[in-house]
């Protein structure tokens, strides 16, 4: 079997998250659900401001990062952009 074989081969494979060949409802319950999952998981960053910020600081991260994480629209994973702040901060400095 040659590559050019294996491409015509593959080209009938869909990709799951294919939202061309999804219905409109699945993909609003997929957005919905992730949303929603999102939300959850910012209650939790909010529990996280009660704590001082010298414990934030041994966590590795800071009030303003939790507050500016927590302002990001649902459809951005506050969990990523932190992680990612964190690693620039240890880069930077």
């Amino acid at each position: 079997m040659s590559t050019f074989d294996l491409n015509i081969s593959a080209s009938g494979l869909q990709h799951p998250f294919d939202t061309q060949s999804q219905s409109p409802f699945s993909r609003f319950q997929q957005a919905f659900s992730l949303r929603f999952a999102e939300w959850k998981h910012r209650r939790t960053l909010v529990k996280l401001l009660d704590l001082e910020d010298a414990i934030l600081e041994d966590m590795g991260t800071r009030r303003a990062d939790l507050f500016a994480a927590l302002e990001l629209p649902l459809s951005q994973s506050a969990s990523k952009a932190l992680a990612q702040w964190h690693a620039e901060r240890k880069v930077t400095g």
